[in-house]
């Protein structure tokens, strides 16, 4: 079943209770580590996941909530680094039969038994840091350098979001949410950032 804009609802509670299989789409909560890798700012992965996506605390409250025969989580970007990370946020609620669903996975399901099938695929890889030759132009890379030759970290102005959640998504829809109070263990838990600032700018350097 798929839950609208990924963020766990009441309804998806009420109609998916008991279902042979599960699936879901989920994101990894990891901005800060994210940042550490990429060079990506956790605003914009945690704008990204927590305007769209189901991250794994989220995705463990509803499995032991509807407690499906498995539960599969899809549409994620899935490495060995960082999948450990999602499990145990899953495990934080959940203790039944888990699935990553990855690229055609094959999923079998009889009245008596179900089973698993992974495709073979290419090794995972993740994203490189930006470039700055890749995003400005050879005059405006010019114009970064210092007196002295040096080029200055580029900065990157992002362009103002047209609209916000609010705006192109019904009441009636976030009010369905679940809160995310109660799938957040206390430790980890943040402020939500559904809509995407205005006049963000980030260093490429």
């Amino acid at each position: 079943m798929w839950t609208g804009d990924g963020r766990p609802d009441q309804l998806t509670l009420k109609y998916a209770k008991g279902v042979d299989v599960f699936v879901t789409e989920m994101q990894a909560d990891l901005g800060s580590l994210s940042e550490a890798r990429m060079g990506i700012p956790q605003l914009i992965g945690n704008t990204t996941i927590d305007s769209a996506h189901t991250v794994p605390y989220a995705v463990g409250y509803l499995l032991n909530q509807l407690k499906p025969r498995l539960g599969m989580v899809t549409h994620l970007e899935y490495d060995t680094g960082t999948a450990p990370e999602m499990i145990a946020g899953i495990r934080t609620h959940y203790d039944g039969w888990f699935e990553f669903g990855l690229d055609v996975t094959v999923v079998n399901v009889t009245k008596d038994a179900i089973w698993v099938r992974d495709a073979v695929l290419p090794e995972a890889a993740n994203p490189a840091r930006p470039d700055p030759a890749l995003l400005l132009s050879p005059e405006d890379l010019q114009k970064l350098k210092s007196p002295d030759g040096q080029a200055e970290p580029p900065e990157l102005a992002f362009p103002d979001p047209e609209y916000y959640r609010d705006a192109i998504q019904e009441q009636a829809i976030r009010d369905l949410e679940v809160d995310p109070a109660l799938y957040y263990p206390p430790d980890v838990y943040r402020e939500q950032t559904p809509n995407f600032p205005k006049n963000f700018r980030m260093k490429l350097g």
